[in-house]
């Protein structure tokens, strides 16, 4: 069956620098797939693999803010059809933004499997070097792969950059693809080193958390284990997320705001957007002259009285409320971050019935945002709250919707906030119109 052209034309698309899309990709993406040849070109080219993050539908907006509008966190406020549609959970195969979801992160996988294709042969690269480029283009690989399976369901998963290869290839159930994903990261906590050289004007403790190290491929594995939600990968989710909090690199914030800043202590790895660059998160999230999305009623409503998070989270304006996480033309995207951490394994240790444990983890996030402990509770009252804390502490991250799909709770609370529209096929976004159109299957509902 042949589908996919969206992939095939980003093969040309990697042969022609003056293509439309690749104008707007930061200049280190390649734009010859023999331009690998020794260590300062592979050097390029694995900064042109990050600057893909930075792509509008990747990182630069719609893997971020989209998945909140989908659920209760955030309301679009635009007069563009197209981002209207997710807000109401009326996405339809065409939407222009559905497909930039879809194509830009399978860029991002196409980079990655050229590095990982045209590393290998090349003798003049020293070999922790290579190892680490491979780890860093597995890691982007399974996070790019992530992204995906977690908003369309089944998706191929690419491997290669041979044309015929891909435009064979099918779509694979959520489960294989996941085990892939680990696959990868598997093999990236064994290749990428515990700390990243200093690069251009940044130290090495600012590249560690910009360019991905072990701790990064280790953090995405216990999110990606968590969303498996299978009985024994709980148990992985602890053994993860442990490794990361016992680590002495990373440690919480004291104050909330302070982990959005650039390279905080807090960070295990962000999208990292020059000052130069079109601040996309911060003009889409904060008035101005887009302000596509602001904090829904549900979320203005859902704090806890003493809050410290609340000020930084939902600032007042004469048009609604909005956050300063992304208040700077710098702001990153925070990817994976410590408190994540916590917070995932307080659900795994609830899950498995650890409730102190559980407690603890919860208690130590909520006791920076200045809340009191929760007190000892049952298992599906404390799981509860760990949900809620979820809410809060990582809104306009890009979480709540796979959260709430991943729990089951997607229909009792999504159905709630948007009773005349949700539908329980809405937990999984339409495949675009453009694949389905090469013979790539519908998701049910569309």
């Amino acid at each position: 069956m042949k589908y996919f052209s969206i992939l095939s034309l980003f093969l040309t698309f990697l042969l022609s620098s003056c293509n439309e899309f690749l104008e707007q990709q930061p200049t280190t993406v390649l734009t010859d797939v023999n331009a690998i040849t020794n260590e300062a070109s592979a050097q390029e080219a694995v900064l042109g693999m990050y600057g893909s993050l930075r792509a509008n539908g990747h990182y630069g907006i719609y893997h971020v803010l989209v998945p909140d509008a989908l659920s209760d966190v955030l309301r679009s406020r635009s007069a563009i059809p197209n981002i209207n549609e997710f807000d109401d959970n009326e996405v339809l195969p065409e939407n222009v933004y559905l497909q930039n979801m879809w194509t830009a992160p399978y860029y991002s996988i196409l980079v990655a499997n050229q590095l990982m294709e045209r590393l290998p042969p090349l003798a003049n690269i020293p070999a922790s070097t290579r190892s680490s480029m491979l780890g860093e283009a597995r890691f982007i690989r399974a996070l790019s792969h992530y992204n995906l399976v977690r908003l369309f369901g089944d998706i191929p998963y690419v491997t290669t950059t041979d044309k015929v290869s891909i435009e064979n290839t099918s779509r694979e159930a959520v489960d294989q693809v996941v085990q892939q994903i680990l696959d990868d990261l598997q093999v990236a906590e064994a290749d990428l080193p515990e700390r990243q050289r200093s690069f251009g004007n940044f130290s090495e403790e600012e590249t560690s958390r910009v360019l991905a190290v072990r701790a990064a491929a280790t953090a995405l594995a216990a999110r990606v284990h968590l969303f498996r939600a299978a009985s024994g990968d709980y148990e992985k989710v602890i053994e993860k997320t442990t490794v990361i909090i016992e680590d002495p690199f990373y440690e919480l914030e004291e104050e909330y705001a302070a982990a959005f800043n650039g390279r905080s202590q807090e960070t295990i790895f962000e999208v990292y957007f020059a000052q130069d660059e079109l601040a996309r998160l911060n003009l889409e999230s904060t008035p101005g002259n887009q302000f596509n999305y602001a904090v829904s009623e549900d979320f203005s409503n859902a704090f806890e009285e003493g809050d410290l998070r609340k000020p930084f989270l939902l600032v007042p304006s004469s048009e609604s409320f909005y956050s300063l996480k992304y208040g700077s033309d710098a702001s990153p995207a925070v990817v994976l971050r410590l408190a994540d951490m916590y917070l995932m394994r307080a659900e795994a240790y609830a899950r498995l019935g650890r409730l102190e444990e559980a407690l603890a983890d919860i208690n130590r996030i909520r006791s920076r945002a200045g809340l009191a402990d929760l007190p000892a509770t049952d298992q599906a009252s404390l799981l509860l709250a760990i949900e809620h804390e979820r809410f809060i502490e990582l809104a306009y991250e890009g979480h709540r919707f796979v959260d709430l799909k991943r729990t089951g709770r997607a229909d009792e609370v999504l159905g709630a906030h948007n009773p005349n529209f949700w539908q329980t096929t809405d937990q999984l976004l339409p495949i675009p119109f453009l694949e389905v159109n090469n013979g790539l299957p519908q998701n049910p509902g569309y």
